[in-house]
């Protein structure tokens, strides 16, 4: 059973996966209004911190690790990010696919 504070973590890794999302959101083409900075606050805003504290022993060595490179990579970001440059630029692919193997993982591990 997966419990809301996971549910909060998959979802915000399926939006760091979701590059139609982020072209949308960050360049006005859709409803929803997003930045890359405001995608990288938002894993402040989830406490991603607290659940990988209180998970750490339900989660694979392969998964820690992802969420470990995920941290540093998103450590290493620019603090203000031009979307334009941001969009495809190697750090944010790098994300895109870091996230979705995290969010695949949690899943497949923690449901």
């Amino acid at each position: 059973m997966i419990d809301e504070h996971t549910r909060k973590v998959i979802k915000l890794m399926e939006l760091f996966s979701d590059v139609e999302f982020q072209r949308k959101s960050w360049f006005g083409l859709g409803i929803d209004v997003s930045s890359p900075e405001e995608m990288c606050n938002n894993i402040d805003d989830i406490n991603f911190d607290i659940w990988i504290e209180k998970n750490n022993d339900k989660i694979s060595e392969i998964l820690g690790r992802y969420i470990k490179s995920f941290i540093e990579c998103i450590d290493k970001l620019p603090q203000i990010m031009d979307p334009f440059i941001a969009f495809s630029s190697n750090e944010w692919v790098s994300l895109r696919l870091k996230a979705k193997i995290i969010s695949d993982l949690i899943y497949k591990e923690l449901s």
